[in-house]
């Protein structure tokens, strides 16, 4: 059983309380979520410029750390005393290269045991390297079909970060390694030599992940040849390709500088920075995801919501259910004595009410209402008395114009028996002037009935003043089912006459009548050759200040406008063209409608 019906005002205001508060909670949880999302931008910011400066703190010590580490081998004055000498008759003693051999070794032995470098290759182009391939010295020629060979070549740079290589003639590979090559370059003999050193990857991943705080950080290192050597687990692989071009683009800028700020990419936000490390080609990059922040963000808030309006809930609906029943309780009491009354049971205690609320001004209104019905029903009789003596004069204003007519037919049918051709012809015009005046109860009558009824009017009008009017029509054949609002030629044609050919010194004239479809438009033109008007008289009649009736039979022209006005709209109306002494052309324009509603 329904406690109450969903078109009912209980129902109505139990369903407002409910919306007002879950829209309350749902207001302020956005705007709160609002709030804390420009907070968390706002923060999102300043942590970035923080881990990225602590970031870029610790890439700075490290590599500079590591090239200390190598410097400790490169610049020993002994060792460079061994391999800056023609070594190539002194090493034909092989006690003397391997006592130059393991001084070499036990300097980078020593270094590797207390550096985060896991291997470093000398290679060479003294004789030191050309007796025997040794784990730690290489002939330079021997790396000449390795990558690493051509980017030494190509670069000038005497400390270089790249992507490890694979030494064709040993077993190992580095591909887990980030390389670094020292160059270092002497006078002696030119026996050019590079110090290539292998460090883990895991080195710099481990830095990195340490200042990614959360799941929305990620770093990656990457040289100015955009191999990216480490970075976090969660970069953003789909724009990874975006941000390597950018850097490369503007690579001059971040060389200098300190780049931060918002990116959008893919349709997504970041926080992108950029430092460049001293005395490097290696750019380090921080990205923060402000679309992933803000996308976890409203799910946290979307559930704490849902979880508010679970608890807040059930008070919610026991208080709305609460109301509702008190507001209504007295508006369902007035609805049973409204269905009593609606059934004419009258009989019915008044309800009292003492309350000024809008239910109670309610109930008093209804109480008087009763008492009203009550006098009411004792002048019933006497007002059904007088209702029915004014239907039958209703229905005799009805009957009088169709006696009339009736009557015209007698008349007609005893001058034709008294073979009086011209009282006939008379009434016959008459009688089918008042048919077409009464248009069978239509508003909208084919222009053809229009022209019949101005032709009897013509006819009525040339028996009283000696044929002294000439009547021209041209209408089309796909024109002469046009709709037009009844009584709308009549009056123009009798104000022509009347106003126009009479007022003439010879009291004669002309009337032509010419319709036209322009753009499904129908023109009616209405000309006479009487004595015209001036402008002025012309704008006054169809102004809405005039009170003109120039007819006097209540179908004036400004009647007949406002007529078609209010059928058809603003746009359309009568117009005047008038010549004073030369006659008056009266437009009628309204839309083109055939009978049976079809567009000519």
């Amino acid at each position: 059983m329904r406690i109450f019906s969903i078109k009912s005002i209980k129902f109505k205001i139990f369903i407002s309380n409910l919306a007002i508060v879950i829209g309350m909670i749902l207001m302020f949880g956005t705007i709160f979520l609002k709030i804390n999302f420009n907070q968390a931008r706002n923060t999102a910011f300043s942590s970035a410029k923080s881990s990225l400066s602590q970031a870029y703190t610790y890439l700075t010590e490290k590599t500079a750390s590591i090239r200390n580490d190598v410097d400790s081998i490169a610049l020993n004055q002994q060792t460079l005393d061994i391999l800056n000498m023609d070594n190539k008759n002194k090493y034909k003693d092989i006690v003397k290269w391997n006592i130059d051999y393991n001084y070499i070794a036990e300097s980078v032995i020593k270094t590797l045991n207390s550096s985060d470098i896991d291997k470093i290759i000398i290679a060479t182009e003294n004789d030191i390297a050309k007796l025997i391939n040794t784990p730690f010295i290489l002939d330079i020629s021997s790396l000449k079909n390795t990558a690493w060979y051509y980017e030494w070549v190509d670069n000038s740079g005497s400390y270089l970060w790249h992507s490890s290589f694979e030494i064709e003639h040993g077993p190992e590979s580095y591909e887990e390694y980030v390389c670094f090559t020292r160059d270092l370059i002497y006078s002696y003999y030119n026996y050019r030599t590079v110090y290539i050193g292998f460090i883990e990857r895991k080195v710099f991943d481990n830095l990195l992940n340490i200042n990614a705080l959360d799941e929305y950080t990620s770093f990656f290192i990457m040289n100015s040849k955009g191999e990216i050597l480490s970075g976090t687990k969660n970069l953003p692989a789909e724009n990874m390709d975006y941000i390597r071009e950018m850097i490369l683009n503007h690579i001059n800028i971040y060389s200098d500088n300190t780049y931060l700020r918002s990116e959008k990419m893919n349709g997504n936000e970041y926080i992108l920075g950029i430092n460049r490390i001293p005395n490097t080609n290696l750019y380090l990059t921080y990205i923060y995801s402000i679309t992933g922040m803000t996308a976890d963000m409203v799910k946290t808030s979307v559930k704490n919501i849902l979880l508010i309006m679970l608890i807040i809930l059930p008070v919610v609906l026991f208080l709305s259910l609460t109301v509702a029943f008190s507001v209504t309780k007295r508006l369902d009491r007035l609805k049973e004595n409204m269905a009593h009354a609606s059934e004419g049971d009258f009989d019915i205690d008044i309800i009292q009410s003492s309350q000024d609320d809008e239910i109670g001004v309610l109930t008093k209104q209804f109480n008087y209402m009763l008492t009203k019905i009550s006098i009411l029903m004792d002048s019933q009789y006497a007002l059904g008395k007088q209702i029915k003596e004014l239907e039958l004069k209703s229905l005799q204003a009805q009957i009088n114009p169709h006696f009339l007519y009736n009557t015209l037919d007698l008349i007609k049918w005893r001058a034709i028996e008294h073979n009086d051709t011209e009282t006939e012809e008379l009434v016959s015009a008459l009688s089918n002037y008042y048919k077409r005046s009464l248009g069978k109860g239509r508003d909208m009558v084919p222009i053809t009935d229009e022209i019949d009824h101005i032709e009897s009017y013509i006819y009525i009008q040339n028996m009283r003043f000696d044929n002294c009017i000439q009547l021209f029509v041209s209408v089309p054949d796909n024109l002469k089912n046009c709709l037009i609002p009844k009584i709308t030629l009549q009056p123009i044609v009798e104000n022509a006459i009347i106003h126009g050919i009479l007022e003439k010194d010879e009291q004669s004239g002309t009337i032509d009548i010419r319709a036209e479809n322009k753009n499904s438009e129908l023109f009616i033109y209405i000309t006479d050759d009487g004595v015209g008007m001036d402008e002025e008289k012309a704008f006054i009649l169809l102004s809405k200040s005039s009170k003109t009736d120039i007819t006097g039979s209540g179908y004036g022209l400004k009647n007949i406008d406002e007529r078609i006005k209010l059928t058809f709209g603003e746009s359309y109306g009568i117009s005047f063209r008038s010549r004073q002494g030369k006659g008056t052309t009266v437009i009628i324009n309204i839309p083109v409608k055939i009978i049976d509603n079809e567009i000519q």
